[in-house]
């Protein structure tokens, strides 16, 4: 087997499906070889779903009846030139010697890993053993945002985005200093949740080239959910006054539940949608909702 095997391919392609057949098939060849393995990932969740996935394979494939053929099996004894039975019995084995030596079973993430090799060398390295990490994140986001705006000089398509986005402020009588929601976007970027999208997204779409078609695409999305919440609201009222009622006649009156209808149908919502809805939803009602637009 090469020393190095290199897997490109883009998100949904199967790059996990693979690398799992490869860690499986390294085990086979060597038992209990788990503790020499290193796998590693960007986030905790992907850490673990890979874990489950090997643990979860072995065990089907210890439960193979050969009744339903399995990929999975197929591959391996193509791969390793195995009987299905003799694969069958070995990864019941390979699963228990894993389950009794957890600790031995590295999946992790990337930053887990360097964080390991450093506590192994602190006295090489020079640090106190006791050392703690701390993350500014916010520091850092800080001074990427002061760059962004001492590039405004020389970036033309910069100045006409921030101008743009500074009119869009005003418009909805909102202050045009928009560094506060520049930092808090930003702050995206070390959510756990928004890693992931890099192992399960393919996130060519929010290149620079690509921004202003998704804004074309975001902006189509909304207006044809805004129509949509006019009609619903429509049919909804239409119900409401059929049955000889109006939206005043519920209880909290223009803060119902109703209500709501009338606002999606008149458009009201149309520049702060998730706002108004806020403030007409009681916040201890039985039924919670957002706009998400």
């Amino acid at each position: 087997m090469s020393p190095l095997n290199i897997y490109k391919a883009s998100a949904g392609s199967g790059k996990t499906f693979a690398i799992t057949l490869e860690y499986l098939k390294l085990l086979f060849q060597s038992p209990g070889i788990h503790r020499n393995i290193l796998a590693v990932t960007f986030t905790n969740k992907a850490a673990g779903e890979m874990k489950a996935r090997i643990l979860n394979l072995l065990f089907d494939l210890s439960k193979y009846d050969g009744i339903r053929r399995k990929e999975e099996m197929r591959l391996l004894c193509e791969a390793l030139d195995m009987e299905e039975a003799y694969i069958r019995k070995r990864s019941g084995e390979l699963l228990q010697i894993i389950l009794n030596d957890y600790t031995g079973f590295s999946v992790g993430t990337i930053d887990k890993f360097f964080q390991s090799v450093i506590r192994a060398f602190t006295r090489e390295i020079g640090i106190q053993p006791g050392y703690n990490l701390e993350l500014d994140s916010m520091r850092v986001l800080s001074q990427a945002v002061d760059n962004l705006f001492n590039d405004l000089s020389t970036d033309i398509a910069l100045q006409k985005w921030l101008i743009r986005f500074a009119e869009e402020r005003l418009e909805e009588s909102r202050s045009w200093n928009f560094r506060n929601e520049i930092l808090q976007l930003g702050m995206q970027l070390f959510r756990e949740s928004f890693q992931g999208l890099f192992l399960e997204s393919d996130m060519e779409v929010l290149a620079k080239k690509n921004l202003e078609l998704y804004l074309e695409d975001i902006l189509r999305v909304e207006k044809d959910t805004r129509r949509e919440m006019s009609a619903l609201g429509e049919e909804a009222l239409g119900h409401i006054n059929r049955a000889g009622l109006q939206v005043e006649d519920f209880k909290l009156k223009g803060k119902s539940p109703p209500s709501m209808f009338r606002i999606a149908f008149e458009g009201i919502c149309s520049s702060h949608p998730l706002k108004q809805m806020q403030l007409i939803w009681p916040r201890n009602g039985i039924i919670k909702m957002q706009a998400r637009l």
